[in-house]
């Protein structure tokens, strides 16, 4: 019971994190790429493995961040 909670607060937190962080950052690179010449890039706006990707990323660098990690 108790670890579903922490599960269901944690799937809730990456879940804001992909609409929130990651789509936006997926848009950016991708927009990016796309003028760089990447005939792919368009399709990661909508990627929401890429975008998942980006988010946790994010997150991770910001818990490093606030634990003073060179």
């Amino acid at each position: 019971m108790v670890v579903r909670k922490v599960e269901d607060a944690l799937e809730s937190r990456i879940s804001q994190a992909i609409y929130k962080i990651g789509f936006p950052l997926a848009r950016k690179l991708g927009l990016l790429a796309k003028k760089w010449g990447n005939p792919f890039a368009e399709s990661w706006v909508s990627d929401i493995s890429f975008a998942r990707f980006l988010a946790i990323t994010q997150l991770n660098n910001n818990r490093s961040m606030l634990i003073g990690s060179p």
